[in-house]
């Protein structure tokens, strides 16, 4: 079909009222294990890619995909 694509992926949710300064600690340290060349040659070898970025960067992906499959 011209111009369908769809992938896969996964990530890791906090509810909503999750404090703050939690909610960054959290993020650092799922980036910080991410980051590890060995973890990220695992995910590698399972045929996935590692994305990183903040709650904000997230926060879009998901409302992107909602667009996106609302269509």
């Amino acid at each position: 079909m011209p111009g369908f694509e769809a992938s896969q992926w996964s990530g890791i949710v906090a509810p909503k009222k999750y404090a703050r300064p939690d909610h960054r600690q959290l993020n650092g340290e799922i980036n910080a294990a991410l980051a590890d060349a060995k973890f990220r040659g695992r995910i590698s070898d399972l045929g996935s890619a590692v994305l990183t970025g903040s709650p904000a960067d997230f926060e879009k992906l998901i409302a992107d995909e909602i667009e996106k499959w609302a269509r």
